[in-house]
């Protein structure tokens, strides 16, 4: 591992949940790179360990924390320890979530499609519920929510997973508003459509007698087999600007990995000065 030492994440203490695998596992590794002490929670601590290893074994600093997401008294314990032990964090990055089922709405079962909202929105709530205060008292901090296409078009049979990427668009928009007069970023950054993670998983629905998840299987296939797919060098990285402060003017925005940042902060610094917000888009 090769430490960027003029890097402004260098020395951060940042905050990953769902970071034992996937795209958690993939930032964890490379905002380690830059430096950052790293903090992953999960639910399964054979996981959390091994990631936790290979980031040391690279000279990495890490700290792993087993929680249950949905949780709030659980999240408040968690974030407790780690500031004692760790210190006050500077940057969360709202990360665990779960497919759920896949079936018309009508038809998943009902607490599995609950559950999806609670993990995927519920969790980062939590967590953005315990750890912005503390921020907003220092007037420092990112947050990060990793939110997906599927918030912003639509996902059909797969609804649960899509409607709780909607809802967490719309909470970091929410949020940024209510953070800004405390100088806190917060953005929903949608990574791309990964070989890893919940992607792999949905890859091993190919042999599902399910049709709706054969064709969700069909659908992952044949993204990443068209060359849809993004890369996770390219996705960090765009993490890595986000965490900079290069481009907190976004702060509140839908941002994804093939969006040009500079691109998208001229527009929006354009729309702020003319105050017209007819041409606010948010993507490029």
């Amino acid at each position: 591992m090769v430490t960027q030492s003029g890097s402004p994440l260098r020395g951060a203490i940042v905050l990953i949940t769902g970071g034992s695998r996937g795209i958690g596992r993939l930032y964890a590794h490379r905002l380690a790179a830059e430096g950052a002490v790293v903090v992953l929670v999960a639910r399964s601590a054979v996981e959390l360990e091994d990631v936790a290893r290979s980031i040391r074994a690279e000279g990495g600093k890490v700290a792993t924390y087993v929680v249950d997401v949905t949780s709030r008294a659980a999240v408040a314990r968690v974030v407790g320890r780690i500031e004692k032990r760790l210190g006050p964090l500077d940057v969360l990055i709202n990360n665990a979530g779960i497919r759920g089922p896949i079936g018309n709405a009508w038809e998943c079962d009902w607490d599995a499609w609950w559950r999806a909202i609670e993990v995927n929105l519920g969790g980062a709530v939590a967590f953005s519920h315990t750890v912005i205060p503390g921020m907003a008292r220092r007037r420092k901090g990112r947050v990060v929510n990793i939110v997906s296409e599927a918030g912003v078009f639509r996902w059909p049979t797969v609804s649960a997973y899509s409607v709780s990427k909607a809802a967490l668009i719309k909470f970091s928009e929410n949020l940024a508003a209510e953070c800004r007069d405390f100088s806190l970023t917060v953005f929903a950054y949608h990574p791309g459509f990964l070989p890893l993670g919940l992607a792999s998983e949905a890859l091993d629905l190919q042999a599902s007698t399910t049709p709706s998840e054969a064709r969700v299987a069909a659908w992952c296939r044949a993204q990443l087999e068209s060359g849809n797919a993004a890369s996770p060098t390219a996705s960090a990285d765009k993490l890595i600007l986000l965490l900079s402060g290069a481009y907190d003017i976004l702060s509140g925005r839908y941002v994804t990995v093939h969006d040009d940042l500079d691109v998208l902060a001229e527009r929006v610094g354009q729309v702020a000065a003319s105050k017209d917000y007819r041409m606010l888009r948010t993507s490029a």
